[in-house]
């Protein structure tokens, strides 16, 4: 530790810096050649992948005060997102990095199941193999944010709605059916659970 004199005093430690010191990666030469190599074959890639279709749903409010009824923060809401998560959020990332990704599971015919097929057709990912049920509840993990003035979002709570019934063997079969159609024209297969 160093340490510093003040003037006409004892020698003080320096105070030290409370942040946690980020890591770097430190990665050798030979690895980033491997690993740019890797990346730039996604392109050529056509990945299914089978999994659950969650969406992860974000809700940012401004906190405005505490309820007279219980003491809990109210929320102005300011902001809604839903992006995908579980298997959809595999499926988007190696759409990212260049794949041809060709889901394969079950989206309700709720708001969110319509926002992560959204988020698949905008990045161009095929949702012919996800199946649409009806009156079936999208997996979705709420995260409510709540920020004050000037202040960084901090979670307050995380709401989990998932569907009350496991899938039919009816709908297990399609799923399968629809999988093993897509795997002909496919490099690789993945599952997520």
């Amino acid at each position: 530790m160093r340490t510093r004199r003040a003037r006409g005093s004892a020698t003080l430690p320096k105070p030290r810096d409370p942040r946690p010191e980020s890591p770097v990666m430190q990665i050798s030469a030979s690895d980033r050649s491997a690993l740019l190599g890797i990346m730039e074959r996604f392109p050529r890639q056509h990945i299914v992948l089978v999994g659950d279709l969650v969406a992860d749903e974000f809700i940012l409010g401004e906190i405005t005060r505490v309820s007279r009824e219980a003491p809990v923060l109210i929320l102005k809401q300011r902001s809604k997102r839903i992006l995908p998560g579980g298997g959809a959020n595999a499926a988007s990332n190696l759409a990212e990095l260049g794949a041809r990704v060709t889901p394969v599971g079950v989206a309700g015919d709720d708001e969110a199941g319509e926002a992560l097929l959204g988020c698949f057709r905008d990045q161009g990912v095929s949702t012919r193999q996800v199946l649409r049920l009806r009156g079936r509840v999208t997996p979705t993990k709420s995260r409510v944010l709540g920020v004050l003035s000037h202040g960084h979002p901090q979670q307050i709570v995380r709401v989990d709605r998932e569907p009350p019934q496991k899938l039919d063997p009816r709908t297990r079969r399609r799923l399968t059916e629809a999988a093993r159609a897509s795997l002909d024209a496919a490099t690789a297969a993945g599952g997520c659970p």
